[in-house]
């Protein structure tokens, strides 16, 4: 008798569980991308930027996320002037194994309005843009706890790639032998 429960258990721990879905909603992703700003940067030593005031769309049609946000550029010297406008950037999501984190890629600007400044709009947004890029590709917008990935009976949960849906991000989660 204990021999056919042992069997069972241990018949048990071979099935693997069944995959699932961790759903984040579009109002998480807003809270959770707003803890990086105000972001604050010196830039090659020459610029100050800051990019503040986060707003963000869902395109889930393109498995992309757009994020308005306001910005500040200026040299470090001091007594220049600072140009401020607003810009928008777009991005997809990975799923980056190494420290279980949701990050950034493919970041492209889409917008930078360059106001009162018209001769320099178009210097200026190719800048803004790189350098804003540059600041912006590989953050990190989610990080999965341990916890979250563990399935039991020596099985874990390995996430697949982000895909941005309607109302939020949906990330399916495999099950794996540890």
């Amino acid at each position: 008798m204990l021999g056919a429960g042992a069997l069972l258990l241990a018949g048990c721990a071979a099935v693997p569980p069944g995959p699932r879905t961790v759903d984040i909603s579009e109002a998480r992703l807003a809270r959770m991308l707003a803890t990086r700003f105000p972001l604050d940067h010196h830039y090659m030593e020459l610029l100050d930027v800051s990019l503040s005031q986060p707003r963000l769309r869902l395109q889930p049609q393109d498995n992309r996320i757009q994020t308005e946000l306001h910005y500040s550029l200026g040299t470090v010297i001091a007594g220049t002037r600072r140009v401020e406008g607003e810009m928008a950037l777009s991005y997809g999501l990975r799923y980056e194994p190494s420290d279980r984190s949701v990050r950034l890629t493919d970041v492209r600007v889409d917008r930078f309005d360059v106001p009162g400044l018209p001769e320099r709009a178009d210097r200026m947004s190719r800048l803004g843009g790189a350098v804003t890029e540059s600041l912006m590709h590989d953050a990190v917008i989610h990080r999965f706890k341990a916890e979250d990935l563990q399935a039991g009976h020596g099985w874990v949960y390995e996430p697949g790639e982000p895909v941005i849906v309607p109302g939020g991000l949906r990330v399916t989660l495999t099950p794996v032998r540890r």
